[in-house]
């Protein structure tokens, strides 16, 4: 409901369904999980101030900003970086953001990254 911006009928049912925060799919995705896939960045900010961890991680242990950066979702990624996600985590394979990226060959965005987010 949320990612067709029905937001009156979603707070109803964050009311009323119990652990739905913490609820997942089949691949361990949260709903904010799905709405960041999809770069959906208001139903993101809508569900985190509802709530949802901005931290979690699906059940193939990747945390969602490792698919955010991979998917090159720039001002997502930097969003999730402004409220304070842990741009440090690391995958269930013990890799660094920066790590992963290079595997999947984001070059580009693991420069990125780098340049704007990691360097003091």
């Amino acid at each position: 409901m949320v990612y067709s911006e029905r937001f009156d009928e979603a707070e109803r049912l964050l009311s009323e369904v119990s652990g739905l925060r913490s609820m997942t799919n089949g691949c361990g995705e949260t709903a904010l999980h799905f709405l960041a896939i999809e770069n959906d960045l208001e139903g993101v900010l809508w569900l985190q101030e509802r709530g949802f961890s901005i931290d979690t991680v699906d059940a193939f242990g990747e945390p969602v900003i490792f698919v955010v950066a991979q998917l090159g979702y720039k001002e997502l990624f930097s969003w999730f970086v402004s409220k304070g996600a842990n741009v440090r985590a690391k995958n269930r394979d013990g890799l660094d953001l920066i790590s992963h990226l290079r595997d999947y060959d984001k070059d580009d965005m693991a420069d990125w990254i780098e340049t704007t987010f990691l360097r003091a």
